[in-house]
């Protein structure tokens, strides 16, 4: 057995006994290190048991969590006005399920009811700053050690093959790396000095892992992102935002490549309708004959519904010729189209109460000395959700769990900006 494979296999089952012994909050971190680190997609998986990892984590999780409810936060969740479009959002996908045509709608269904038990699970059991602390550094660190393996596996070429089970391709890859970006720039700002020192060292790696990526999508996504952090924060320190958007732009300076370049390029100018539906890799037209689903379906496809109807509905040279199937590209049409016009306000409505808690947070805390870190948090979560969204608009990440964790963070943090820490 590799030592891989042995480090793995020591580190879920102490997190599963220290869950069940100790704390929840072991087992989550041990459920986030499954999440990046499930065999299934890694070159020693074979060495380990074939068992379902992160459904296992997940149970231990739960049964850790009732065991030790009495040390649950204390948030009432009937009060969290995000889970309730969370919630509503999954009842309209069950409804829509029985009349789907497509047969993997039910795996969607159970996809989409864990990310609710995630986040649910997330605000119940990080009940302190110390809890969130552990969780930002964990995903920091996987994020580093994919982009890490980024750098190790890379042939040329675009990325491809490093991710998540959720985020195995360029782009999606990317929009993961993004989302990493405004919490290592937190840390920056609020951290201690060795997690500074960390910080300035991780940012070369995952830009370059970026970088490799070639993504034009998650390139406008980070555009937005760094506007946004300087737009929205605060003046007393929107300046330290800028410091950092300067930081990123030196260092994509100086790592970016001819081939992201000349990628780029075509952002900013084409020679004719030819070459800008080249550049938008068929999108446009994907999209058109999307929205031709949507008048078959007006109350929506079900789960997966696009790609299984996309060899009847889009031509067969927009088809991705290994899978026979074509993804919309483009997280909230696929919502409009999967889930209907319904769906698609509840998905948006679950956002904007997201966004709209955690502006509350930044008004509330910013003039607070003992509480103004979660002001800087808020921010990072916010640029965070801002950057992945926008490279949303590119790719499909409604089945996207990190998504829900940033915004489960976000009612953690606006809970701790309510009580003493």
């Amino acid at each position: 057995m590799s030592l891989h494979a042995l480090f793995y296999l020591v580190i879920v089952f102490i997190g599963w006994v220290a869950s069940i012994f100790l704390n929840p909050l072991w087992g989550l971190l041990t459920y986030v290190f499954v999440y990046f680190n499930i065999p299934q997609c890694q070159w020693w998986g074979y060495q380990v048991p074939d068992i379902r990892w992160s459904l296992t984590s997940a149970m231990i999780l739960v049964i850790s969590s009732l065991l030790h409810y009495q040390s649950l936060s204390k948030i009432k969740l009937i009060s969290i006005k995000s889970l309730k479009w969370l919630i509503a959002l999954l009842i309209l996908m069950i409804i829509i399920s029985p009349s789907s045509p497509c047969p993997e709608t039910w795996r969607r269904v159970y996809d989409f009811f864990r990310y609710v038990a995630i986040f649910i699970l997330i605000v119940k059991i990080i009940k302190d700053y110390q809890g969130y602390k552990y969780f930002i550094w964990l995903f920091l660190g996987e994020i580093l050690y994919l982009s890490y393996l980024a750098h190790y596996y890379f042939r040329g070429g675009r990325l491809d093959g490093i991710g998540t089970p959720d985020a195995t391709n360029a782009n999606m890859f990317a929009a993961l790396l993004l989302t990493s970006i405004p919490l290592l720039g937190n840390l920056i700002l609020y951290g201690k000095k060795v997690e500074k020192l960390g910080v300035l060292l991780a940012i070369p790696v995952i830009i370059n892992a970026f970088i490799m990526c070639a993504s034009r999508g998650a390139f406008i996504g980070l555009v937005c992102m760094l506007i946004a952090m300087i737009i929205t924060a605060d003046k007393k320190v929107r300046k330290y935002m800028m410091i950092i958007a300067v930081i990123i732009a030196i260092s994509l300076y100086f790592l970016i490549d001819e081939t992201y370049k000349r990628r780029l390029a075509t952002l900013f100018h084409t020679d004719s309708i030819a070459s800008a539906k080249e550049v938008s890799s068929g999108r446009f037209e994907i999209w058109q004959y999307g929205l031709k689903m949507l008048k078959d379906y007006p109350f929506g496809t079900g789960g997966g519904g696009f790609m299984y109807l996309s060899p009847i509905y889009l031509p067969k040279r927009l088809i991705e010729p290994t899978v026979g199937q074509r993804a919309s590209h483009n997280t909230y049409l696929m919502v409009l189209i999967e889930q209907g016009p319904v769906g698609l306000v509840l998905f948006l409505g679950f956002l904007l109460s997201i966004f709209k808690s955690l502006h509350k947070i930044k008004q509330k805390v910013l003039f607070l000395e003992d509480k103004k870190h979660l002001y800087y948090e808020s921010l990072a979560i916010q640029s965070s959700l801002i950057g992945l969204l926008t490279a949303s608009f590119f790719i499909d990440r409604l089945y996207f769990e990190v998504l829900y964790w940033l915004c489960a963070l976000a009612v953690v943090v606006e809970y701790l900006s309510k009580t003493t820490d």
